[in-house]
């Protein structure tokens, strides 16, 4: 199989797999309301993201997990800079 078949199909189960998490979202989870809606999507995001990199680093040569986290977190930091330079300052 070619990678660009491969990546085709795994963007098809990606995208899969994020309509039946949001659908599941929509019914009245107890859990989910006690915590947040908005706190479990950033978990799930963030959960399925990390996967996802660790899975592209076992697959792909050029393709670098620690790389990925530390880039991530450079990138948050600067984010959360930027929205309370905007708010505060």
């Amino acid at each position: 199989m070619t990678p660009l078949y491969f990546m085709f199909l795994f963007g098809m189960m990606l995208a899969f797999h994020i309509v039946m998490t949001v659908d599941t979202l929509k019914t009245r989870q107890p859990d989910l309301i006690k915590v947040g809606y908005l706190t479990s999507l950033v978990l799930i995001y963030v959960v399925n993201l990390t996967i996802v990199s660790g899975v592209f680093e076992l697959l792909f040569k050029g393709f670098s997990f620690l790389y990925f986290l530390n880039n991530s977190y450079f990138i948050s930091i600067d984010i959360y800079k930027l929205i309370f330079k905007q708010l505060f300052l």
